[in-house]
């Protein structure tokens, strides 16, 4: 049960000169989610109170990931099923810091996820829908039915549906939605990213592609757009145009399959508190200490904190400095998902109030807890010492439009914004020459753009002045007069000139990532000279985002605008610029590569033609080998096999080149490809690429050659490289050679041997057959590749199997709920070890997570794990694959030639399947080689194969050296120990004599002793045969 407000906020610690304040709490609100005021200074709240499930409909199906089919799409309101969902204003009327009235403006909302309040009404999105509630004369009560806005915004997984509706100062109404839902509007598909809808004149697009599961968007003082989600760092700045990173594995590639990349998050400096960090705002309130000022506030929703970071600007983009906390609780339940700046300066924070944030299984609610519908609050923080006082009147809608513009320069950027959607819903033309005049009289650059955005949203921007405007001396208005000159999507002559002279020209990094965002929405004949501009400034090749845009630029006219493409680079002086020969040439040659078609192998040779030295062709040609990577050309070109096949008859041939040679099987480039394997003088980089790529294509002619770089003086990359080339080969002598040679590989390399030999069913006998032999300890297979030598379904194998293995089956959830209770009571009786712990956490956990930093990125980042609950802590350790998150579900495929492998999907595409293992190696494998691909029941994480092992004592659990100080007898008991152990702790039994004599047994076991201990290795098998 959560504690009550007044404790709940005793709990939260908030930033040195700050208050908290609650100023709603349950029954008024519940489970808030989004908020506004309107133009009088009263709370809008909405309150997602059928989470998760909409009502009336039923599941049909349900994926891995949770993603959700539903027997129909529900029809809008009023005709569709209604559910709980609603919209409350509330107001504190008379001044003491305390909401006092709440009225309901809507009520029977089913899974509404955002709202926005404007133009005589209330925008709500309630997925598949984007709805309009009129309420033209202000009663507070919808006037009728909703207007249907928009249709086709996915409604697969709650936690992931449109959401945040904010006013852009363009006059868009901005959204995003979340990951794991796939909207499909007006021919559009995507799914997480940020998207815009015009009111006047019913457009709708998508702003930027990918970003995490996007929650929260607000726009700093110069226009630029942040939003919050569960990327690893606090936001993502998102641009026109854009595409950003996504969980590949999980949502499938982005939907143009030709981006060729994507931007990361906001790179983060300073501790990062854990991910989730929807509901994030930019404060511009003017309320707070100077310290606040232009900072993000974002909630860390699953550390039931709040964080404070700056932006500094880095090129075309920002970095994010964390700065202090703003708000942390010790109480679980505190959930802000949502930050709002008031007309008061104060931020007002929506706590979902909830112990646990994940949601139930549609088709088994009972799987998954359910949310707690009953509580909820709204906070306020303020300066300390700030006695409440009643929020005046505002009515800013009765003010004449002058005053608006007045409001434009209020220091709470409340104020501006909200005269600034009034403006634009007036259009009111007598304010237009006033605010032209503001643009250039302004010494505050800051004013002169807000009077721009008023300007534009009201109906003033026309050419002549955007032609003025482009030499105005603030970067940010330079920038937004070339984002709106885009929007129309065609620019008038006089204009196209001025903006090739500033592509040429344009000192500001801002200035000129918007010039590549418009570039991308022009037609082709205008933006060619813009992006022939920009690819000259030479800086711009460092930048973060720049070299991507306007490769995106190109890319939106490689095929509609072929021919001026390629003119442009038949210029041999714009090879001589990095960003062309290094950003954008080798991508346009991959984007001709994949457009498989007659005319875009042309394309290749042509650009190939056009390279000015033989490095920059074999650039040229490495990109287009790693297009080719996991796909099967029918047929090669005659234009490039030609190419290549004179290149191969050349001295000192570029390992690229050999590469395309082996991928389109021209004859002379598998003996050049071995020597150069062969040799040892060649760069082990290039050794790599070349033995990665014999693994890609089908040359069986190379066993030989790929064992012999098994041998121990080889490099561990190339050993390595050979093992995983090896894959693809079916010689059975194969495993006969890599069990003569086990014995001297390293530990590492012995672990990729195993997960190769259990890989084919035949070689799965071999390795068997070794370790019945006595030249394979049985310990040393881990058991998630005994699983795999199951999954070859060979009667004799699974027989042998079980007599070295036994059953190799889960623990049940009684053995693993009473070894998770009697790691709780083990923790209970003294303090760990950082020091000790870091190491064993590194050996065990870091293979697969990172933390901090630190590690490897397979499984879920630790650092945003909910880390201070022992309980959940504990249980994951314990039995890590009891809850997986979907996108860390392994994955077994099964090929064509015989192959069983296990992995995480990495990537998916049209053409292959890549699948990361747990020792981060990736396979890639092509769509037409796979027999079925089958998601399993587990993650990656394994637990040891020998079932011996109380892990759960922390000594086992950190040496795992049972048998060298203990005899066999004792060993023997505490096989018989451990199970009932777990038994009497699960049933609730751990007051007993019987359990303290199990304590007593385990303290003697764990004691520190000294000795020595005699052993005896014989073919890999340690065995102790005697102790003193």
């Amino acid at each position: 049960m959560a504690p009550a407000p007044r404790e709940a906020a005793k709990n939260i610690q908030v930033a040195d000169g700050l208050e908290i304040q609650l100023f709603a709490s349950e029954p008024m609100v519940r489970q808030p989610v989004s908020m506004s005021f309107d133009h009088r200074g009263r709370l809008w709240v909405l309150q997602y109170l059928q989470y998760p499930n909409p009502n009336g409909l039923n599941a049909t199906a349900v994926d891995e990931y949770l993603r959700t089919k539903y027997d129909r799409v529900p029809d809008p309101p009023p005709r569709g099923p209604k559910g709980n969902d609603g919209i409350t204003i509330l107001e504190d009327s008379d001044g003491d810091g305390r909401a006092d009235r709440a009225k309901e403006f809507l009520r029977g909302l089913n899974l509404a996820s955002g709202m926005a309040l404007g133009y005589d009404g209330v925008f709500d999105a309630q997925p598949p829908y984007l709805l309009f509630y009129a309420d033209r004369d202000h009663d507070d009560v919808p006037d009728g039915d909703p207007e249907v806005l928009l249709t086709g915004f996915g409604m697969e997984d709650a936690h992931a549906f449109a959401n945040s509706l904010t006013w852009g100062p363009d006059g868009w109404l901005y959204g995003a939605q979340g990951s794991t839902v796939t909207a499909g509007i007006r021919g559009i598909g995507f799914q997480q990213g940020v998207w815009r809808y015009h009111v006047p004149s019913k457009r709708f697009e998508l702003f930027a592609e990918g970003g995490g599961n996007t929650w929260g968007i607000d726009f700093d003082r110069h226009g630029q757009l942040f939003a919050g989600g569960n990327t690893t760092e606090p936001l993502c700045h998102h641009v026109q145009g854009a595409y950003y990173i996504k969980g590949f594995g999980k949502h499938g590639p982005l939907h143009n399959p030709f981006a060729f990349g994507y931007f990361n998050p906001v790179k983060h400096v300073g501790f990062l508190g854990t991910a989730l960090t929807g509901g994030c705002v930019i404060y511009q309130g003017g309320l707070f200490p100077a310290r606040f000022n232009d900072v993000c506030i974002y909630p860390n929703l699953r550390a039931n904190a709040m964080r404070v970071a700056t932006l500094e600007p880095a090129g075309s983009t920002f970095t994010s400095h964390y700065q202090e906390d703003f708000a942390v609780s010790s109480d679980v339940w505190f959930r802000p998902v949502d930050c709002l700046v008031g007309p008061d300066g104060a931020l007002y924070a929506a706590d979902w109030c909830d112990i646990n944030i994940s949601h139930t299984n549609p088709k088994d609610r009972s799987q998954w807890y359910p949310p707690s519908r009953n509580d909820g609050r709204i906070w306020r923080f303020v300066p300390e010492g700030t006695n409440p006082r009643p929020m005046e009147e505002l009515g800013l809608e009765d003010l004449a439009s002058d005053k608006l513009v007045d409001l434009l320069a209020h220091r709470n950027a409340w104020y501006s914004r909200e005269a600034r959607r009034i403006l634009g819903e007036r259009r009111d033309a007598s304010i237009v020459d006033p605010l032209r005049k503001l643009i250039f009289a302004e010494a505050d650059h800051h004013r002169a753009l807000e009077a721009l955005w008023a300007l534009y949203v009201s109906g003033g921007f026309d050419d002549v002045l955007a032609g003025r405007l482009l030499d105005h001396p603030s970067a940010a208005v330079r920038s937004w007069t070339i984002r709106l000159i885009g929007d129309e999507r065609s620019a008038a002559p006089a204009l196209r000139e001025k903006l090739v002279q500033l592509a040429v020209r344009e000192p500001d990094a801002t200035v000129r990532c918007q010039l590549a965002c418009t570039a991308k929405r022009l037609p082709g004949k205008q933006a060619l000279p813009l992006i022939a501009g920009m690819l000259a400034h030479d800086a711009d090749a460092d930048d973060t985002f720049i070299p991507l845009l306007v490769w995106w630029a190109v890319e939106d006219k490689a095929v509609s605008d072929r021919a001026d493409i390629l003119a442009m680079f038949a210029d041999k002086a714009i090879w001589r610029h990095p960003l062309a020969s290094g950003a954008v040439a080798g991508r346009l040659a991959r984007r001709y590569v994949g457009e498989a078609t007659a005319a875009g192998w042309t394309s290749v040779g042509e650009l190939l033609s056009f390279a000015p030295d033989a490095a920059t062709r074999n650039r040229l040609i490495a990109a287009i080998d790693v297009q080719l990577n996991g796909s099967r050309l029918e047929r090669s070109p005659a234009q490039l096999s030609e190419l290549v096949r004179t290149l191969l008859a050349g001295e000192n041939v570029d390992p690229a080149v050999l590469r395309l040679g082996l991928r389109l099987q021209i004859a002379g480039a598998l003996p050049k490809a071995l020597a150069r394997i062969d040799d040892r003088q060649t760069p082990v980089a290039d050794r790599v690429a070349l033995i990665e790529t014999l693994g890609a294509t089908d040359h069986p002619d190379c066993v030989e050659h790929l064992l012999a770089c098994l041998a121990s003086n080889e490099p561990a990359a190339v050993q390595s490289a050979a093992l995983s080339a090896l894959q693809t080969c079916t010689d059975g002598a194969i495993a006969d050679a890599l069990i003569a040679r086990y014995a001297g590989f390293t530990l590492e390399l012995k672990t990729r041997a195993r997960g190769l030999l259990v890989s084919r069913a035949n070689w799965a006998q071999t390795l068997v057959d070794a370790v019945r032999q006595g030249n394979l300890a049985a310990q040393e297979v881990e058991i998630e590749q005994v699983r795999q030598m199951l999954a070859h379904r060979q009667p004799r194998l699974d027989r042998q199997i079980e007599s070295l293995w036994g059953k190799v089956t889960p623990a049940t959830t009684r053995e693993k709920q009473g070894q998770i209770n009697a790691v709780k009571i083990m923790l209970a009786k003294g303090k760990g070890d950082p020091q000790r712990g870091k190491p064993l956490m590194m050996k065990h956990c870091g293979t697969c997570h990172q933390l901090f930093g630190e590690g490897n990125k397979i499984g879920p980042d630790l650092t945003a794990a909910d880390r201070k609950s022992l309980a959940v802590l504990v249980a994951n350790v314990v039995d890590p694959s009891a809850v997986i998150r979907p996108e860390f579900v392994a994955y077994t495929a099964a090929t064509s030639d015989g192959r069983v492998l296990n992995g995480l999907l990495a990537e998916s595409t049209a053409d292959s399947v890549t699948l990361l293992d747990a020792k981060n190696v990736r396979t890639t494998i092509n769509r037409a080689e796979m027999a079925k691909v089958l998601a399993k029941s587990y993650g990656l994480a394994t637990e040891p194969t020998d079932p011996s092992v109380p892990w759960y004592q922390p000594s086992v659990l950190a040496l795992r050296d049972v048998g060298i100080d203990l005899d066999r007898r004792t060993l023997a008991a505490k096989d018989v120990i451990a199970p009932r152990y777990a038994d009497l702790v699960y049933e609730g039994r751990w007051w007993t004599t019987e359990r303290e004599a199990y304590d007593a047994f385990v303290d003697v076991t764990q004691q520190r002793i000294t000795g020595t201990v005699s052993l005896r290795l014989y073919k890999g098998s340690l065995t102790v045969v005697g102790r003193q």
